[in-house]
């Protein structure tokens, strides 16, 4: 399993001198007339905004979300935060703000990124359920294309001369010409979104599930030899995406959820004073006493054996 998503191809040049921009967006909007004609299924579906934008050291600063909003992240490094839990965003990373989100974007350097915005409707409905979320999406370049093809055939509608009477003629044909294929591509669009909302859902708590047995089993058997690799083998999932799920629900990198596991081991076998300090390092996964001594003290405040005759006077 690949742990780590490739750059973006399709964004390859985009983010290079002299390219790069400070504030640059383009964007299709639900009451601008030659977005309602290009993106009309899009429109349909209750679309309020969609934009790629490039931004320089940009912070929204934090409001609540009135939409179901999409971040999509194609280069750059942004940050969420979401009801207050920060996530570090990678290229290829979508996330969704559901309305009554408490939501914050901040981006360090020249960042590019995917919005699109939906109005409240009875198909986003279960993602407000879901509550607001961060993971890695499948398609991320089909999404960057499909909007790209949308707003370069906007553009060229927008951007003609406008001295003349030919102006409004040719805007109209270019519509006439660009409109089925424009249809097609929102059509897609959509698809994907819709998607999205299935997979999200679905996955969310499938992943949540999964992750909670998986911590199970490391209690149960503290002494097998837990590590990032094996942990995103067991879920199935990336090591970025076993990261941010144990973030999301413990607040805890995956190495402190073993940890914290062979310490709270460590403690229950310490109530029977027959089980030597070395017996209990072996139990719960080390071979050097030492290693296990300086571990639980970094942890407990207190070495294993102050700890022991600590807990034991006081039972």
């Amino acid at each position: 399993m690949s742990h780590e998503r490739p750059l973006l191809h399709s964004l390859a040049r985009i983010a290079e001198p002299p390219y790069v921009l400070n504030w640059r967006t383009d964007r299709i909007m639900y009451d601008e007339p030659i977005s309602r004609k290009l993106a009309a299924p899009l429109i349909d579906a209750r679309l309020y905004g969609a934009a790629i934008t490039q931004r320089h050291n940009y912070d929204s600063k934090e409001y609540t979300s009135k939409m179901y909003s999409f971040t999509m992240l194609l280069r750059g490094t942004l940050k969420l935060r979401l009801n207050g839990k920060e996530h570090q965003m990678n290229p290829g990373d979508i996330a969704c703000a559901p309305p009554g989100t408490h939501f914050r974007r901040w981006t360090e350097g020249h960042t590019w990124w995917v919005y699109i915005d939906f109005e409240d409707h009875e198909f986003w409905r279960p993602l407000k359920d879901l509550g607001p979320y961060c993971r890695e999406h499948e398609s991320p370049d089909l999404i960057y294309i499909l909007l790209q093809h949308l707003m370069d055939m906007r553009a060229s509608c927008e951007n003609l001369p406008t001295n003349g009477v030919e102006s409004p003629l040719r805007t109209t044909q270019l519509l006439n010409e660009f409109t089925p294929r424009a249809a097609e591509y929102s059509r897609m669009l959509l698809k994907l979104f819709r998607q999205e909302c299935i997979v999200a859902v679905r996955g969310q708590g499938d992943q949540k599930s999964r992750l909670q047995a998986l911590i199970q089993q490391i209690r149960l058997s503290p002494h097998q030899d837990w590590n990032v690799e094996s942990m995103s083998r067991h879920l199935n999932v990336s090591i970025r995406t076993l990261r941010r799920l144990t973030h999301q629900e413990y607040n805890m990198a995956p190495l402190q959820i073993v940890i914290q596991a062979r310490v709270d081991e460590a403690v229950r076998l310490m109530r029977k004073p027959e089980n030597t300090i070395e017996a209990i390092a072996h139990h719960v996964g080390y071979e050097s006493v030492f290693s296990f001594s300086r571990l639980f003290s970094k942890h407990m405040g207190m070495a294993p054996g102050k700890y022991r005759r600590h807990m034991l006077s006081h039972q």
